[in-house]
């Protein structure tokens, strides 16, 4: 919900890839500082190299893909303006119209369905 409100900002993503580091490295550093028998500076310097390899998978995306953060939907210039569709414009009021029409033959067809069912 954050990275939402802050419409993906880069120095919000870069905090979160962080803390999502240092949680890793912290399991990490505890699970080895309970399973290996080596000195503690030698776990930790164990537990950071494989919780940056680890995190620089995940990392490839967003330095290759730089709208990868980007939470708001983009423009898209792929689309084109009404004149070059194949079909003519509709007006509101005429699809307004169809759709009531639409929905009562659906309506009456229900009603002629129940009929003879019964």
């Amino acid at each position: 919900m954050l990275t939402f409100s802050a419409n993906g900002s880069e120095a919000l993503a870069w905090f979160r890839d962080g803390l999502q580091w240092l949680a890793i490295v912290g399991m990490l550093f505890a699970n080895f500082y309970l399973a290996l028998q080596i000195s503690t500076l030698r776990k930790a310097i164990l537990a950071c190299t494989f919780g940056a390899v680890f995190v620089l998978q995940s990392l490839d995306t967003g330095l290759f893909n730089h709208d990868f953060h980007q939470m708001t939907p983009q423009y898209d210039s792929s689309l084109m303006p009404l004149s070059f569709y194949f079909n003519a414009p509709v007006s509101d009021a005429e699809f307004q119209q169809s759709s009531a029409q639409l929905f009562q033959r659906v309506s009456e067809q229900r009603q002629e369905d129940l009929q003879k069912a019964q």
